[in-house]
């Protein structure tokens, strides 16, 4: 069967049907003929392509390009052509961090766990201080960390993708509910509240306790009403009851990060990273 691809010239050749494909678009794994390497091209879907979301393609795209950390993956050109809006990508060959939890790690050891948190966490705390030249943005909230937007290569390197909700640290809030609702923090479903660097400090906490006990932090909400309830008024399943095998410390991290008051969380992603290297 003949594939109808898309047409970016001769330096990058199409090979396979998209690999991932949401809402607004899709992703090709793609060869790029002038480096040899294979890179990963974001196609934004004509039929979607309003002002507003092409402004926050267009945004995505110096965000990526100012974020130039290892462990945060990277932008190699913005393309338009024939009105379609692209992004070429690094393609990272890893594993979604909740699939590598289920199919490879199961719970994570605690050396394991403190490894990628750490690597996490540096990303984070990277973007979180990385002054961007639009306005608002002294620095970049991600708002939509989860474990399928953070990859795990075979070196057991982390990636974290998908910065296409992220906001600046002083711009002002969506006027609607964005993330992933397991993931997100109190304040992320109340339109008063200002987000901030704290907004994806709760969302780690949940992560890293997915990482630790390999459950997920809300085990059977049967419903989002319910799940919502218990994100805005308990505490995460606990450790020290549920899970006797995983090392006790992480349960005060994990609580320290996802306080239902913001202004009690840890100050930054360093002040979780120490608290982490302290576990033995």
């Amino acid at each position: 069967m003949l594939m109808n691809y898309p047409n970016l010239g001769n330096r990058y050749h199409f090979f396979e049907s998209s690999f991932a494909r949401g809402g607004s678009g899709e992703i090709y794994r793609v060869l790029d003929r002038y480096t040899g390497k294979i890179v990963a091209i974001k196609r934004l879907f004509s039929s979607v392509s309003s002002d507003e979301m092409i402004y926050k393609f267009k945004t995505e795209a110096n965000i990526y390009l100012m974020l130039n950390h290892p462990n945060i993956v990277c932008l190699n050109d913005f393309i338009i052509k024939d009105g379609i809006h692209y992004l070429v990508m690094e393609y990272v060959d890893g594993m979604p961090l909740d699939k590598y939890i289920s199919e490879e790690t199961g719970p994570m050891s605690t050396s394991l766990a403190k490894n990628l948190m750490s690597q996490i966490l540096d990303a984070v705390y990277f973007a979180h201080t990385k002054r961007i030249p639009l306005k608002g943005y002294k620095g970049v909230l991600h708002l939509d960390l989860k474990p399928s937007n953070i990859l795990i290569t075979k070196s057991k390197s982390v990636k974290i993708i998908d910065y296409g909700i992220s906001q600046g640290t002083e711009e002002q809030r969506a006027e609607k509910i964005i993330g992933t609702p397991l993931y997100m923090a109190p304040e992320q479903y109340d339109l008063t509240q200002d987000l901030t660097i704290k907004t994806d400090i709760y969302s780690l906490g949940l992560i890293l306790h997915q990482m630790v006990t390999g459950d997920l932090p809300y085990r059977g909400c049967r419903s989002n009403k319910e799940l919502f309830e218990r994100i805005l008024l308990t505490q995460t399943d606990r450790i020290t009851d549920i899970y006797k095998y995983v090392n006790r410390s992480f349960q005060n991290i994990i609580d320290h990060a996802t306080v239902k008051d913001a202004s009690q969380r840890y100050g930054c992603c360093m002040e979780m990273k120490d608290a982490l290297q302290s576990i033995n």
